[in-house]
């Protein structure tokens, strides 16, 4: 019963109305303005209810991609802190092992998860606002999201 809820979305069939309209309302001028046409035609009503039809399917696709991707970001930021707690005992547990270089890879290795946490999945309304291939982003060349930000200016 949802999805039948989603394919009626009042709002979204009168948008496609209105749009189909205009549409047709432009072929008719543009019939007036070309060939001077000075009736309608079947034409002109087809090019309306394709123009609708077309309209309301591409509608309710960007609904259902907006709900996929509000849903994916929720997930992001419910799992963020979870996340955030593993990270935090495995830091703590190489730290009682005192070696350096697992010391240096799991923080390289936590910077990036942060950086991606913080960065790439914001908890925010603001949009995904990232550069997709930083150079930062490598395993061997890794910065931190300080330079990223400074790189920027």
């Amino acid at each position: 019963m949802d999805s039948l809820e989603h394919l009626l979305d009042a709002r979204i069939i009168v948008s496609a109305v209105i749009l189909g309209v205009l549409i047709g309302v432009c072929g008719v001028g543009l019939d007036r303005l070309v060939h001077n046409a000075s009736r309608l035609y079947v034409s002109d009503l087809y090019t309306c209810v394709v123009a609708s039809v077309f309209s309301y399917l591409l509608m309710i696709y960007e609904k259902r991609r907006r709900m996929i991707l509000a849903r994916r970001m929720a997930i992001a930021a419910e799992v963020n802190h979870h996340i955030r707690n593993a990270l935090t005992a495995i830091v703590y547990t190489s730290s009682v092992k005192r070696d350096q270089q697992l010391q240096s890879v799991l923080k390289d290795a936590t910077d990036r998860i942060d950086w991606v946490l913080n960065t790439v999945l914001p908890d925010g309304e603001e949009s995904l606002k990232w550069p997709v291939q930083a150079p930062q982003w490598r395993p061997g060349n890794w910065h931190g999201d300080d330079d990223v930000r400074s790189s920027r200016r």
